[in-house]
């Protein structure tokens, strides 16, 4: 009898997986598109939710900008490294030493913008960061600030589409790196005269997920949303976390000037000067890039091929909350690997925001992923805190399978186009002999997610019986991990193999062996 109700218990239990399953899938599509003017929600920056607003639709992608003034930072920093734009200009760009580079593609801000490291990681193109001692007034630095790309959700940063945009280069810049235009960019402080030869003017094409707008993408704001739209507001958040502006008028809620990313392109300027929204949205100023007392109004294309709306009205009071469709293919962020013919492992990365949660696995047939009833296997695994998780199964994998990844009701699926082969084994290792006469592992991580495994070492004696055995459960992290024996070793040879599980005894790398060396 106990065996029957374990086994009825266990049905219900899936029966209820695939039943939510079902339903999941029956009211995710039911959804509607961003248009111009809708507000969005996604991600945090200093513990405040994100407001974006649509400014202009381009197919299904929507350009999105932050309805507010962020935070206030330098375009781009001071500084003696002359390996990028601060060894372009006059006197080997000694202004740009000095003052900072109006040049985009190796600023400071958009190597911030366009990073997921984590505080003091940053890696800023130029090579000159941030500091109080390369920005003017010594206050809003940002060389210690984790990238800005980490105030996403893992999901988020999935629908936030990489673009190449144009970028107006400065006369530093055009002589050498021009892709694009015949002539230098004209300018005209007044908003309505600033795009006169913006078709014709010298470019590149330049990169990003996060980017500042450009003039021409401002001027599309004040076309669809209107002047008082292109006003920068000083958000609550970005005043409270502001260090030291005592300017007049500087208020939460006030009009404020705000970055563009283009530059002023003049030779008197000296490749110094960026160019700004100012406070009445009437007129484009300009100002030193090492300026720290400008808003940060950052902008992103939201890749509409991926993305459905779950919630919200789309209104400044109910932004839209968006989702990554389950119809999106994904590789890298889920792995199926194959150790045997019948025994697969599934790894993936949920995100931070999820750690302690427990995510479904879903392994389906593609030909038919719309009945859940053919799926070849149903599980669960638990979300670590560094937002990884994996699971380990008895099935058989096919190019053609689909893996369904879902947490609180919410499926991402992913392609199994390239399961591992049973002999590209997810961990290696090296074996030594230390000082202290004890076995070492030197172990590899190739592609698994921080694994716990089973490591199991033989001492054999010189007739080839076991002498001794070290069996332990180990943890690694990314790279991989040291092992070393509990005791000393003398004579004999070792042996060392590493498996999933002492129950399991499925491999994780090739076994090796080695001699010890004869003591005198």
């Amino acid at each position: 009898m106990i065996k029957i109700k374990n086994r009825f218990t266990a049905l219900l239990i899936c029966l209820s997986i695939l039943l939510t399953l079902i339903s999941s899938y029956s009211s995710v599509f039911a959804s509607g598109t961003i248009s111009v003017g809708d507000y969005v929600q996604m991600g945090e920056y200093n513990g405040a939710p994100m407001i974006w607003r649509c400014i202009s639709v381009d197919g299904s992608d929507a350009l999105m900008i932050a309805d507010t003034i962020l935070c206030f930072k330098a375009f781009d920093a001071a500084g003696n490294d002359s390996s990028g734009s601060h060894g372009r200009g006059t006197n080997n760009g000694s202004y740009r030493k000095l003052y900072g580079s109006n040049y985009w593609a190796d600023s400071n801000i958009r190597s911030w913008l366009n990073s997921d490291d984590t505080a003091g990681n940053v890696e800023f193109i130029c090579g000159n960061e941030p500091n109080k001692d390369s920005i003017s007034r010594k206050y809003n630095e940002y060389e210690n600030e984790s990238g800005f790309l980490t105030n996403f959700s893992f999901d988020e940063k999935a629908i936030i589409k990489t673009v190449s945009q144009k970028a107006i280069l400065d006369k530093n810049e055009y002589a050498d790196m021009s892709s694009y235009g015949t002539e230098a960019f004209e300018y005209n402080i007044y908003r309505e005269n600033s795009m006169t030869n913006y078709d014709s003017a010298y470019s590149e094409q330049v990169s990003d997920k996060i980017f500042l707008p450009d003039i021409k993408q401002l001027e599309t704001l004040y076309t669809n949303l209107g002047e008082d739209y292109a006003k920068g507001v000083i958000s609550e958040n970005a005043f409270s976390n502001a260090s030291n502006l005592v300017e007049n008028g500087f208020s939460a809620n006030a009009n404020w000037g705000w970055w563009l990313r283009t530059p002023v392109t003049e030779d008197s300027c000296f490749g110094v000067y960026v160019r700004y929204v100012r406070p009445d949205a009437k007129e484009v100023g300009l100002d030193y890039a090492m300026q720290t007392h400008l808003g940060i109004r950052p902008a992103f294309y939201i890749d509409g091929s991926i993305t459905i709306i779950k919630g919200g009205t789309g209104t400044a009071d109910d932004p839209y909350k968006l989702q990554k469709t389950t119809e999106e293919i994904s590789s890298g962020t889920a792995v199926l690997s194959r150790f045997s013919e019948n025994v697969v492992n599934i790894s993936g990365n949920a995100g931070e925001e999820n750690a302690g949660k427990t995510v479904t696995v879903i392994l389906i047939p593609k030909a038919s992923y719309n009945s859940i009833s053919t799926a070849k296997y149903i599980g669960t695994a638990d979300i670590k805190e560094d937002g990884s998780y994996s699971s380990r199964f008895k099935a058989t994998a096919d190019e053609n399978d689909v893996l369904v990844v879902k947490i609180e009701n919410q499926n991402v699926s992913y392609s199994v186009t390239s399961a591992k082969a049973v002999s590209d084994m997810p961990l290696s290792f090296d074996i030594s002999y230390n000082d202290d006469k004890k076995v070492a592992l030197d172990i590899k991580n190739v592609w698994m997610d921080n694994p716990t495994v089973c490591v199991f070492v033989a001492v054999y004696n010189c007739d080839n019986s076991i002498k001794e055995v070290f069996l332990t459960d180990k943890d690694l992290d990314f790279n991989g991990g040291i092992y070393v024996s509990e005791k000393a070793v003398t004579e004999g040879r070792v042996k060392a193999f590493i498996w999933d599980a002492e129950d399991n005894l499925i491999p994780l790398a090739i076994a090796k062996e080695f001699p010890i060396p004869t003591l005198k």
